[in-house]
């Protein structure tokens, strides 16, 4: 199970080198220390001792270059060989470390692991190709690439123009063009180059280890050396070897500007890769407030299923293995560098591509695929047939329904759904996409409601400004040194009796989270009358003072 995929556990861990343990740097005066000239002979013979030295260094280094040379012309004599030997090529084995050589033939450096790291093996000329240098993707000009072969599933796309249309079941896909995987809907590609991109939509009633929703990724035109280049956007996808033989070379793109190259190494290989970006986190202590300008969490892991892959990352290549070898890394922009390879002892049951609902939730599942044919219906954008889904009488259907909406960046709908006075579970819902949207970056709150231009889809939506203001703070989270101030819970109160019922769901989502399953806690429905949110909110306010008071000590005076 993954453990602590934000911030390392212990800040502050190393000191300067150079000063003293005790963390005082002691100053001489200068000149305080006498120094005693060296003699003319003293100085010769210092010149002699620096001079032979200097020779053996040169010397060392002149053979190693030599030697070096040789090697590097011996593994690459490849075309001198017969075609059996091309086929039947001299393996290496290739392995990061330092230390005593593997053999007379490995030169210094290359080294035996110690456990957990496992052993690339490249066998063949083929394994000489490098990697092409990474620049920006390409996509110009667009290309397609791959076709969409998933029948009763939910792929679309945005055009030009931004409206969101449905790829439709053997449809090609293009390069330049941003793909989505609507939340539950598993799309598969298969690309011409040989290598299967199935993108992975999630919901939040699978049992996963991050929150998951719409996977999305966009392809780019493949430089020489490379079979699919993409960017990964957010979700998940999963990277198969379809070749009849020899690897795939794959250039995953995300975050801003981070690039892993992954090598799957053999036929039926597969990589499963998800990426999240968040300020929002239920636990307290791990929040991250957008108003304070910082980037949210973002977080990446890749996961090799079966077979062997390679991931360059940087100047380093790591080698994976399905379980029980090293098969999982891991990175986030909090920390310096990625984590891993981590030994899986065995298969993830929550990384299985064919995970399923629980039958407790098959009422989500049926509303999953009526909207499929919905989306299908010729002449009706996905964006109408989502609005659609939002009249339903279902209530699995309007959920699963605002979950799409976000998905497909319909923020002014999520807005007007935040503020639906008849459905409990419609406001719930826009609520957590809306948070998923914002945390796509630290521009997205301001696309809301920019204070310095008071401008945004809040003003377009008639929010007065302190009304949007209001609901800006509340969608943001709060910190665990927000929760232990009793001046929190006061505005929550206030929030509690607001003239809009946006800023009242959104005040009790957060009283409900603080609380958690605590029995006692009053009733409230922010779509009530007048009466009963008053009432509601001073039963709020009675309850919190009990709970927010401190206990007296017991024992005797």
């Amino acid at each position: 199970m993954l453990r602590d995929l934000s911030l390392p556990s212990q800040l502050g861990r190393y000191r300067v080198e150079g000063t003293p343990r005790c963390g005082k740097v002691l100053k001489v005066p200068p000149r305080a220390i006498p120094v005693e000239q060296p003699s003319p002979l003293a100085k010769r013979r210092a010149l002699l001792v620096v001079g032979t030295a200097l020779f053996v260094v040169v010397g060392s280094l002149a053979a190693w270059l030599l030697l070096h040379i040789a090697s590097n012309d011996k593994l690459n004599d490849t075309p001198k060989n017969t075609e059996k030997d091309r086929g039947q090529g001299e393996s290496q084995t290739v392995v990061k470390g330092i230390g005593k050589p593997r053999d007379e033939n490995t030169p210094r450096g290359v080294a035996k692991p110690t456990e957990p790291l496992a052993q690339v093996k490249r066998t063949g000329p083929e394994e000489t190709i490098s990697l092409p240098l990474i620049g920006k993707p390409n996509n110009d000009p667009t290309k397609e690439v791959g076709r969409f072969v998933s029948r009763g599933e939910a792929l679309v796309y945005q055009t030009k123009d931004g409206k969101w249309e449905r790829v439709p079941l053997n449809g090609p896909v293009f390069t330049g063009k941003s793909l989505v995987s609507l939340p539950g809907y598993k799309s598969e590609l298969r690309l011409k180059s040989g290598v299967n991109l199935l993108l992975w939509g999630a919901l939040p009633e699978l049992p996963l280890r991050l929150p998951l929703m719409e996977s999305a990724v966009i392809l780019h035109n493949a430089p020489t050396g490379l079979d699919a280049d993409l960017t990964l956007q957010r979700g998940r996808i999963f990277l198969t070897n379809r070749k009849e033989k020899g690897p795939a070379r794959v250039r995953v793109r995300f975050w801003r500007e981070e690039v892993w190259d992954v090598t799957l190494e053999e036929p039926d290989t597969t990589a499963g890769i998800e990426f999240v970006s968040t300020y929002y986190n239920s636990n307290a202590n791990q929040t991250i407030k957008f108003r304070s300008g910082e980037e949210p969490l973002a977080v990446l892991v890749l996961h090799v299923i079966k077979g062997r892959a390679q991931v360059k990352v940087n100047y380093d290549t790591f080698a994976l293995q399905a379980p029980p070898r090293p098969a999982l890394i891991y990175w986030n922009n909090k920390r310096t560098r990625q984590e891993g390879p981590i030994p899986i002892p065995k298969p993830i049951p929550d990384w299985d591509p064919d995970l399923k609902l629980a039958r407790k939730h098959q009422e989500l599942a049926a509303a999953r695929e009526e909207l499929v044919g919905q989306l299908a219906q010729k002449g009706k954008s996905v964006e109408t047939g989502l609005r659609e889904s939002l009249q339903s009488s279902k209530p699995e259907h309007r959920v699963l329904a605002t979950r799409c909406l976000g998905a497909i960046d319909a923020v002014s709908t999520l807005v007007d759904s935040l503020g639906d006075p008849m459905n409990p579970e419609v406001r719930v819902e826009a609520t957590a996409a809306l948070r998923n949207w914002i945390g796509r970056g630290k521009d997205q709150a301001a696309k809301l409601f920019d204070r310095k231009k008071r401008t945004g889809i809040l003003v377009d939506r008639k929010f007065r400004r302190a009304d949007a203001e209001s609901v800006l703070e509340l969608l943001d989270g709060f910190t665990l040194e927000d929760l232990r101030q009793p001046e929190t819970y006061d505005t929550l109160l206030d929030y509690l009796k607001h003239n809009r019922i946006e800023v009242r769901e959104l005040a009790y989502a957060h009283l409900i989270e603080a609380v958690g399953e605590d029995k006692e806690k009053p009733s409230y429905n922010p779509a009530g009358t007048s009466e009963q949110i008053k009432q509601s909110a001073e039963e709020w306010q009675k309850f919190l003072r009990k709970k927010l008071t401190p206990k007296p000590k017991s024992g005797k005076p």
